[in-house]
């Protein structure tokens, strides 16, 4: 997508002269599948910042995450998101479907339908450094890229991954979406999730906590049913 390729080649720029290093790509993980799908089961990933371990780091130090998953990278919290977008994707009105092991090759397959959108680009750490996050995504270039890039994958449910705040503090401007802070806050607070310039904004826990993964698969799935039942 070159839209996508030019603002990544400028933010990788502006990240070098800042000097961050390692920019790792997102987006996107499978343009066909993304928008063959309808657009209210588009489901973006909003995390906090894009890790590599040193085994995966390449010698140019150049790694494209959307590329990789769609390559079948399966490797830690992913097997996580790949069960929250099977949850998503079949949750209904009168249904959650129950909770069950996907094999590999179809936790793939579930990737292929999300894209993946890090505060931060440059290589992260294992545990991350939210001051450190905050004052980056407060930066008014980056709140620029992080507004732009969704702009430019369209998605229709944004599943936040601990870090919501930083959308309704930096990112979403009021005269989009119609929400102030205060409102934005509080809705997310009370029901886990709001509706933001048509999208839906679903506040929850980063893929890779340690809770079990059926207490994460089935909250996931009852927030979002909750959200689908007061769209009626």
């Amino acid at each position: 997508m070159q839209k996508l390729d030019e603002l990544f080649s400028e933010w990788e720029k502006y990240d070098i002269s800042k000097g961050r290093n390692h920019f790792i790509e997102d987006g996107i993980v499978n343009e066909d599948i993304w928008f063959r799908q309808d657009k209210s089961k588009r489901i973006c990933f909003f995390l906090k910042e894009a890790y590599l371990s040193e085994e995966d780091k390449s010698d140019n130090l150049k790694w494209n995450l959307a590329k990789a998953l769609n390559d079948g990278f399966l490797k830690r919290m992913w097997h996580s998101v790949a069960d929250w977008t099977y949850g998503i994707q079949n949750t209904t009105e009168n249904c959650i479907p129950a909770y069950i092991t996907l094999s590999n090759e179809a936790k793939i397959a579930e990737l292929h339908k999300i894209s993946v959108v890090n505060c931060k680009k440059s290589s992260g750490k294992s545990k991350t450094d939210w001051n450190e996050i905050e004052r980056i995504v407060s930066e008014e270039a980056i709140a620029d890229f992080i507004r732009n890039e969704l702009k430019i994958i369209d998605p229709g449910i944004i599943v936040c991954g601990n870090n919501a705040i930083l959308l309704y503090k930096y990112i979403f401007k009021e005269t989009d979406g119609g929400l102030n802070q205060d409102e934005f806050r509080k809705m997310l607070d009370s029901k886990h999730f709001c509706r933001w310039n048509n999208i839906l904004i679903i506040d929850f826990y980063h893929p890779a906590n340690q809770y079990p993964k059926f207490m994460n698969y089935y909250s996931l799935c009852a927030v979002y049913q909750q959200a689908l039942m007061e769209r009626k």
